[in-house]
Order: C-alpha cells, then sequence, then structure tokens
C-alpha cells in the first residue's frame, strides 16, 4: 500500500483523493457539528460503565471529510486531534520543537520521546517527504503504550487536510514494518477483544436516526447498544489492507457481473463516495432509469453521474456472506443547480486503479448503512452487523397477530421496544426455568409431608398412631397422701405431650410386673375377689395403667390412715 505526494494533497494510492467541487458541482456528504457531548443520548451510545473497552463520539469538521479522534502522547501529555483511518499503515504526527500549545502537532520536545532516525531526518517513501520515525508514551482513552512507534513529518505536511492521521492500518515496508499504534494499544492492555467497532450516523436521514451524534469509535471491543443480531466477520484477503471480494452486487432488482480480477474492495472512513472500476459503475447507472454521465472535466478520470431525485436506489451486496443493503438516502449526494434542476448527484463514482490495487473503494456510504467491526487476530476479519433502531436502523417489524377465525388483524400501534429489549427472550427463558424449579420444590415438600404423615399413622414402620379419641376425665383425689401419683401423672402426661406421643397408645403388660399383692388379696384379686390390674399379656393403654396404679395406692392409702405412704423428704407440686 503506497501513499503518493501530490501538489495540493497526499493520499494513499489505493485510496484515490476525491476532488474538490466548485459550486454548483459540490456533493454534500458533510457531516452536522456534533453540538453536546453530554447530552442522555449521548452517554447511552458510549456506555460508559463497560470495562476493557473505550468509547469515543466522532469529532466531526465541515471542512473535510474525516472523523477525529483524540489522542495523548508524550510528557508532559499533548492532546491531538487526528483524522481516523482504516488503512494508513501507522499514527503520522505532524511536529515541531516547542509548539505544544496546537492540537494537531506534537511538540518534539516530550521528555520521553525518543528519535529512532539515525540522522535525524529519512525519507519516507509512503509520503514521499522527509520524516522521522519516533517512540514515545502513546494513550487513547484509558489504554497506552510506554514505546509507541510513529512518524513524525513537518508540521506544515498535511495529510487528510492535517498534519497528521490516526491508522488502523497493518505494518508496512514504508514504515520499517513496524506495528500501528493501534495494534500495539490492542496487544499490550487488557481490552475485551482485539477489536475495534465503528459506526457512523444517518446524517442524511436524520429522521431515522435517534443519536443526535456523527459516530462512535469503539476501542477494543463492540458497543452493542449501536447494533442488532449477530456480527457476521469474514477473513480478509489481504495482509495489507481491510479488504474483502465482492460475490454478488444488485441493482434495482438487477445482478450484475463483475470482472473477477477487479472485483475486490477496501473499506476506508476517509472516503465520503463509493469508487468503483468505470466499466461497472456505468452498468450501475445504466439500471437507473434517468441516470446519466455527468459532462465534467476533473483530473484522474474519475466519473461522476446524476439521477433523478425522485428515484429511490435498491443497491445490495455480498462479500461471501450475507447481503447487505445500502441506505438510499446515502447514496444521494444532494440536488443538482442550474440547467439539472429535478436530478441529484449519484454518490457511486468510477475510477480506474491500477491493476495491482483494489478495484472498489467502500467509503461512507456503505459504512453509515452497517455496524462495522475491525479484529486484529490471526487471520485478520472485517464484521458488519444490522444497525439497531437506536443507531438508525429500520425498526423491528410487528408480526400480525391471527385469531380463531383465522382473519389476520391489524398490528398494535405500540411503540417500539428500547434497544435493550433485544434480550427480553432470554430474560424469559431464565424466568420459566426459576419457575419450575419452584413448582418442582414445592411438590416435592408436599410430598415428603404426605410420606411423613403416612408412616406417623404405621407404627410397624417406626411411627408413631396417634389415637384421636378424647381421654376420659380423671378426677384428682386431693388427699395429701395421693399428691406423690398426682405429681407424677402430671408430669408423666407434660412429657408425652411434649414428645408428640400419645398416653394411650397400647402395649402389653409383663406377666411379672403385677406380681407383688397386698395382705387380704389373693394373688390376681382384689380385695372382694375382682382385681383393677390387667390380665398379664393384655393390651392396654399407659393412661389405663396409671388408673390401676391410682386405685391401688388410693386403698393402700385408706389402710394406712396416718399417711406414711408418702415420702418423708417429698415436696408435692403446686
Amino acid at each position: 500500500m503506497k501513499v503518493v505526494s501530490t501538489s495540493s494533497s497526499h493520499s494513499l494510492n489505493c485510496l484515490p483523493q476525491a476532488p474538490r467541487y466548485a459550486e454548483p458541482i459540490h456533493l454534500p456528504l458533510v457531516r452536522h457539528v456534533f453540538p453536546h457531548s453530554g447530552s442522555a443520548v449521548d452517554r447511552s451510545l458510549l456506555g460508559v460503565e463497560r470495562r476493557n473497552t473505550f468509547d469515543v463520539i466522532l469529532s466531526p469538521e465541515t471542512s473535510d471529510d474525516s472523523n477525529y479522534i483524540p489522542i495523548s502522547v508524550g510528557t508532559p501529555t499533548q492532546i491531538l486531534h487526528l483524522p481516523l483511518s482504516f488503512n494508513f499503515p501507522g499514527a503520522l504526527f505532524g511536529g515541531c520543537k516547542g509548539c505544544s500549545g496546537d492540537s494537531t502537532v506534537f511538540d518534539t520536545a516530550s521528555s520521553s520521546a525518543r528519535n529512532k532516525s539515525t540522522t535525524g531526518t529519512q525519507f519516507i517513501p509512503a509520503l514521499g517527504i522527509q520524516g522521522s520515525f519516533f517512540t514515545d508514551v502513546v494513550g487513547f482513552g484509558p489504554f497506552s503504550v510506554l514505546d509507541a512507534s510513529f512518524v513524525v513529518v513537518d508540521a506544515t505536511f498535511v495529510f487528510l487536510g492535517q498534519p497528521g492521521a490516526f491508522g488502523l492500518g497493518f505494518p508496512n515496508a514504508s514504515f520499517q514494518n513496524l506495528p500501528s499504534v493501534a495494534q500495539s494499544l490492542l496487544s499490550t492492555n487488557p481490552v475485551d477483544a482485539p477489536e475495534m467497532g465503528i459506526w457512523l450516523s444517518r446524517v442524511h436521514n436524520t429522521s431515522t436516526s435517534k443519536a443526535g451524534t456523527p459516530g462512535v469509535f469503539t476501542f477494543g471491543g463492540t458497543n452493542s447498544s449501536l447494533y442488532t443480531g449477530d456480527i457476521e466477520f469474514l477473513d480478509l484477503t489481504s495482509t495489507s489492507a481491510w479488504m474483502l471480494n465482492i460475490t454478488t452486487l444488485t441493482i434495482q432488482g438487477h445482478e450484475l457481473t463483475l470482472t473477477q480480477s477487479r472485483n475486490s474492495v477496501v473499506f476506508e472512513v476517509v472516503k465520503s463516495v463509493i469508487y468503483g472500476p468505470t466499466s461497472s459503475v456505468a452498468a450501475i447507472w445504466a439500471q437507473v432509469p434517468g441516470a446519466s454521465l455527468l459532462n465534467i472535466s476533473v483530473s484522474g478520470g474519475t466519473q461522476y453521474y446524476q439521477y433523478p431525485c425522485s428515484t429511490t436506489l435498491n443497491i445490495s451486496v455480498a462479500f461471501g456472506g450475507r447481503s447487505w443493503t445500502l441506505d438510499p438516502a446515502e447514496l444521494n449526494g444532494g440536488p443538482i443547480t442550474g440547467d439539472n434542476k429535478g436530478h441529484c448527484h449519484g454518490a457511486i463514482l468510477g475510477f480506474d486503479e491500477a491493476e495491482d490495487q483494489p478495484g472498489w473503494i467502500f467509503g461512507e456510504p456503505f459504512l453509515r448503512s452497517v455496524y462495522t467491526v475491525l479484529r486484529q487476530s490471526n487471520p485478520a476479519a472485517i464484521g458488519f452487523a444490522e444497525l439497531s433502531e437506536q443507531a438508525g436502523g429500520a425498526p423491528s417489524p410487528t408480526l400480525p397477530s391471527t385469531s380463531s377465525s383465522g382473519s389476520v388483524s391489524s398490528p398494535p400501534r405500540t411503540a417500539p421496544p428500547p434497544a435493550s429489549a433485544k434480550h427480553s427472550p432470554v430474560a424469559a427463558v431464565v424466568g420459566g426455568v426459576i419457575g419450575a424449579l419452584i413448582l418442582c420444590a414445592a411438590l416435592l415438600a408436599a410430598l415428603l409431608l404426605a410420606r411423613r404423615r403416612q408412616r406417623q399413622g404405621r407404627p410397624d414402620e417406626g411411627g408413631i398412631k396417634r389415637d384421636l379419641t378424647p381421654e376420659p376425665f380423671l378426677a384428682v383425689d386431693q388427699r395429701r397422701e395421693m399428691a406423690p401419683l398426682n405429681s407424677a401423672e402430671r408430669r408423666f402426661k407434660r412429657k408425652v405431650q411434649a414428645n408428640g406421643a400419645s398416653p394411650n397408645y397400647p402395649y402389653q403388660i409383663d406377666a411379672g410386673s403385677r406380681s407383688a399383692t397386698q395382705p387380704g388379696e389373693t394373688a390376681g384379686g382384689g380385695e372382694n375377689g375382682g382385681s383393677s390390674s390387667p390380665t398379664p399379656g393384655a393390651e392396654v393403654s399407659i393412661m389405663e395403667e396409671l388408673r390401676n396404679l391410682r386405685e391401688d395406692v388410693r386403698r393402700l392409702a385408706e389402710r394406712d390412715a396416718g399417711g406414711s405412704i408418702a415420702p418423708p423428704s417429698y415436696h408435692p407440686d403446686a
């Protein structure tokens, strides 16, 4: 990739310099002056909360077709505003000693600057002039590199309308094959991805763009608020430029046949129009009714076209993947005055490059129609995505709903969802999963509770059989000698209730547990021949046994009127 110098301007050989129009032949493809960097819209586009990426609003200039970004360099830090270029192979600074007050010129008196040119200056073939290779601290937003390499030329040198440029291109022999500043920043800082995202506002159709900014440059990743859907990445067909091959080009529904040797295309942000081989561009405009070649004599042989302003251009292009449609408003270069009223300039120009150069250059009319991502990977790739509605893309279509009768109802007239709503299907899925887990947990708890209750009703499985029949009333004997039994009964009932057991749980009486007899009684019988005690082996309840025991103690108390039954140390409960 070469840069040639002319008497008035300098440009990459593969990127022809568009001539300046004299009125009334002027393509008004210029940017609006960006009004307010602190607006809510700007903050939402910049995504200031994201880490490891840096967004900057492109600063436009009405005097040329460039997009400017701020670069910090040197010690003490100087802020230079340089035009952004996709394919320039590095950073170019106009420089002088002691000129730190100029925001476009690098002060070589920086204490951290080092001149690597052994003779002070040397000839730079890509620029055609003398210059010097420097290293110094260079930063962009939160990212920096201590020994970035760049070229410094005389401050009077003009490139892209300014004495400097910030290129995102690849190492070039004319620049000693040194990595560009952008490559150094990406490789030495913890960025989200080795990517750079570019969005240019559709300034010719501001009614469809909700952003009042001319564009956003994202370093170290992408800005998801500016595009929708997936980014389609395609490997480059060159190691020296951001270049692909055109596989399909359609104009007004007609697919054109391109010469295979001239179907390569370079993408470049410094170009305000689209350039193509003269034969291919003539074939494009031949498909537009009323379009014609403008009879303009310009140096370089560039061909300009006009077409009826009432005609909507429908052009789409593919590079081996999906097809991308160009915004018709960006292909309209504005109305022509004079004898050609009702006609507009076309933003697709014919220009024949050298055979070893790309046949096409896609500038802003294409780049404003998509979200572009430059990926510095191995291999390097370029990606495109549909613009979000916030970035000027078409709103998401509302699908019609069908009623039970099969007729199609009109779509509801509701406001389109915000850009963040594109993640709503994910939120719905997550919510559904969480709801299902909660339901499963509730069902499992109910099942375990039912199982527990079932086991409690089956003693043979270790459960407790509850006897829910009401307990009969027990009269409490208030005599002093009966106090120990009354207290024992109360304590026993409290413990039984605390343990969740039933005092009526049946058990079997041991054959020897009630073998003692009292005087005057016969074994197994009472005073009158009856017995209050159960027969050994019979099934009784705990409370029934207590009642029998109470009756035995009562009979003994009646025989011992002195109350010697009560232990002398016993203190009855209250």
